[in-house]
């Protein structure tokens, strides 16, 4: 039987350059280089397994401490700063709810979950009251300039997810933004203008 429990400060890139080297994500069909991770973490953890033959697997599960660390998807863009609060991790996922982050420099709420096994393999969803400036695209303001005539700071729930596509090895990235436009403005000729 072998039973270890760790704990460890260390940059949050150096981390997970560690964890890439261990069988942890062998059964992952998600690249993992999609994201970079910066800033100072602490971990602990424990780690579970009979030596020799078993059936049983090899156990994990931990904490990481977020301390401001910033989150980027190479894919997508999107950044998020100052991420703070506490991420638990087993060896099927990881989940986090309540941590303070900042989006383009306006504080939000972000959750994220992944699930290694799950069609959706990662999801990471920020809620906050933000200008509609700071939450539209730039590509989407290019091709499609009515949105440029939106004004006006609401709540939105912004998600970023991985997940399967059907009847294929590959996995698509979405980012999915709702609002319900309360405190938005549209500047539209009459009768069309519209205050939301």
């Amino acid at each position: 039987m072998l039973d270890v429990k760790y704990q460890t400060s260390t940059p949050l890139s150096s981390l997970i350059g560690f964890i890439k080297q261990t069988p942890l994500l062998d059964s992952l069909a998600l690249d993992p280089d999609q994201f970079e991770f910066a800033g100072d973490s602490e971990i602990t953890g424990h780690i579970h397994t009979r030596l020799g033959k078993s059936s049983k697997p090899l156990q994990v599960t931990g904490e990481l401490s977020l301390k401001g660390n910033q989150f980027t998807d190479q894919v997508s863009g999107t950044v998020l700063d100052g991420i703070t609060g506490i991420l638990n991790y087993d060896r099927e996922g990881l989940k986090a709810k309540g941590l303070a982050s900042t989006y383009k420099d306006i504080p939000v709420s972000l959750e994220i979950t992944a699930d290694w096994d799950a069609d959706e393999v990662f999801r990471a969803s920020l809620h906050g009251n933000l200008p509609v400036e700071k939450v539209v695209p730039e590509d989407l303001l290019r091709r499609e300039p009515l949105f440029s005539r939106a004004t006006g700071t609401g709540r939105w729930d912004i998600s970023l997810s991985v997940a399967s596509v059907a009847g294929s090895e590959e996995k698509e990235t979405w980012l999915e933004i709702y609002s319900g436009l309360e405190g938005i403005s549209i500047d539209l000729p009459a009768p069309l203008g519209k205050i939301c």
